[in-house]
């Protein structure tokens, strides 16, 4: 394999769904296909990353505690609709792939730290607190969609991601419980099979992705982007 490119697995999303949550007013178009039966067929080399303005990832991780997590695989958006994840840990065999944890990260460690590139997330101090064990500190974080929502709206219960993608975008996201199971009989996502953690990692970068646009125009609304 060619070290000089991270190969991943892709997701395009394009079926519409406005249709599930009729009385919430938006819509994405997102479904949850494989973008290639191929998985392998779906590449991104990192100069893609570096040249975007605006990156929204995600990390997949063995534990909630970012202190004790490793990182499962790697998802981005940076197209409305469109997403990619790069797998660390799985339990499938992939024919050829040999890229390890420091082999990957080493690649994206200089996208992270690019002052010049914004990434954003959801809770994203979770991911930062993880990627700075792996020695990454990145430079430009312009957005979090957890504290956005949280400034727009203080008094919800509920700040999760599932949740504010059905009230903005009017979509349902993923089941978690469908890839790891229920409290008492939870496997780690390390262990969950890679179709399924692909497309539940891509989702969630692309949601977080099209929220921005979205909750930054109800700060803008709000008079609430300076705090």
């Amino acid at each position: 394999m060619n070290k000089k490119n991270i190969t991943v697995w892709g997701a395009r999303f394009k079926q519409k769904t406005s249709n599930l949550f009729q009385n919430s007013g938006a819509s994405i178009d997102i479904d949850k296909r494989l973008y290639n039966e191929d998985i392998k067929t779906s590449i991104v080399h990192v100069k893609m990353l570096s040249k975007q303005k605006i990156i929204s990832f995600d990390l997949e991780t063995s534990n909630i505690d970012p202190l004790k997590a490793n990182i499962v695989g790697i998802s981005f958006s940076f197209i409305p609709n469109e997403a990619y994840y790069i797998p660390l840990l799985f339990p499938d065999e992939l024919e050829d792939y040999d890229l390890t944890e420091e082999i990957v990260l080493g690649k994206l460690r200089r996208i992270f730290e690019d002052p010049k590139i914004g990434f954003m997330g959801q809770n994203i101090k979770y991911d930062c607190i993880i990627l700075k064990r792996f020695g990454i500190t990145i430079s430009n974080i312009i957005f979090d969609t957890m504290i956005a929502a949280h400034l727009i709206n203080p008094m919800k219960n509920s700040y999760r991601l599932d949740d504010l993608a059905i009230e903005y975008l009017n979509y349902k996201k993923i089941n978690i419980e469908s890839l790891i199971g229920y409290k008492g009989n939870q496997v780690s996502m390390s262990e969950v099979n890679l179709a399924k953690i692909k497309d539940y990692a891509c989702e969630d970068a692309d949601v977080v992705y099209q929220l921005y646009d979205k909750l930054f125009q109800k700060l803008k609304e709000n008079s609430l982007l300076e705090l």
